[in-house]
C-alpha cells in the first residue's frame, strides 16, 4: 500500500471515530511525517540530515520519530504543544497501522516505533 492510500484509510478511520478537524489535524501531521521520511533534509527544519536514508511510514524506527518532533520544535518553529499533538497522531497512526495490518491490508509487518515515544529528552 503506497502512503497516499495509507493516509486516506487513516483519515477515513480517525473521521468515523472523532471530528472531521481532528482527523484532518492528524492526517497533515502524518502526511508531514512522511514527506520528512522520504526526503532527507528536505524540509528548512532538517538542516543537515542528507545522510539519513530515505523511508516508507512503516519503516521508520522510535528514533525516527524522535529526531524529526525535535526538529519540529528546536528547528521549525512548533510550539510545545503543537508537538505534543503531532506525538499524539503518531501515536494513534501507528496503533491504527497495526489494526489495518491484522486487518489484512498490505502493509508489511514491524514494532510499533511509537511505543513509548518521549521528546523530553
Amino acid at each position: 500500500m503506497d502512503n497516499e492510500l495509507l493516509l486516506s484509510e487513516f483519515k477515513q478511520r480517525e473521521a468515523a471515530k472523532n471530528s472531521e478537524a481532528t482527523a484532518i489535524s492528524y492526517e497533515q501531521a502524518i502526511s508531514e511525517l512522511s514527506k520528512w521520511l522520504a526526503v532527507p533534509g528536505g524540509e528548512p527544519y532538517d538542516p543537515n540530515r542528507r545522510d539519513r536514508r530515505s523511508k516508507e511510514l512503516w519503516q521508520a524506527t522510535g528514533a525516527d520519530l524522535r529526531i524529526h518532533l525535535r526538529h519540529l520544535l528546536q528547528n521549525g518553529g512548533y510550539a510545545g504543544g503543537t508537538v505534543n499533538n503531532r506525538v499524539i497522531a503518531i501515536n494513534v497512526f501507528y496503533n491504527e497501522l497495526e489494526k489495518m495490518s491484522e486487518e489484512g491490508l498490505e502493509i508489511p509487518k514491524g514494532d510499533n516505533p511509537a511505543t513509548e515515544l518521549d521528546v523530553s529528552g
